[in-house]
């Protein structure tokens, strides 16, 4: 896997069962990284946080915090973004609270997480470095591609 801004060589893999998440990330060329396991359900923030500390110490390329700024989004957009998506294969259930939109998906842990925008198109999520870019075609239809570890994968709408 190559990854990071500078397109060091590195391999990663995270998992999953109920009650725990994991992580493992490593440099190839310099054998740096960490390996995480956490006893939570919510064992994915904390990783995320971790892995984030441990960038900024030993000035790792990848998981530097990255500063986003919130924009305004008319309020009637958000709608049009709710549904079920397939997300290679993982379902992921967009919802709307208010002026609020939440992403769940077991990918992510049991509980919605909500998802910030940079634009009226493009949201990010902060315990997650997973973008997401919505796009209208000339028909009106919403398409979704999703931006997870350097990887563009188109998502199919399914609801």
């Amino acid at each position: 896997v190559v990854s990071g801004p500078n397109k060091v060589s590195s391999f990663n893999h995270s998992g999953s069962n109920v009650g725990f998440r994991t992580m493992l990330f490593v440099y190839t060329e310099t054998g740096k990284g960490a390996v995480v396991m956490t006893n939570s359900d919510f064992g994915g923030e904390v990783t995320s946080e971790l892995m984030r500390s441990l960038a900024m110490e030993y000035g790792w390329s990848d998981y530097q915090v990255v500063e986003k700024v919130l924009a305004q989004v008319d309020a009637k957009i958000l709608p049009t973004y709710v549904g079920d998506y397939l997300i290679d294969g993982v379902r992921a259930t967009l919802t709307i609270d208010g002026t609020h939109l939440y992403v769940k998906t077991a990918a992510l842990g049991p509980d919605a997480l909500e998802i910030f925008p940079e634009s009226d198109t493009k949201f990010f999520m902060l315990a997650s470095p997973t973008l997401l870019n919505f796009e209208k075609d000339n028909k009106g239809a919403i398409s979704l591609e999703v931006t997870f570890q350097g990887r563009k994968i188109k998502a199919t709408r399914v609801l």
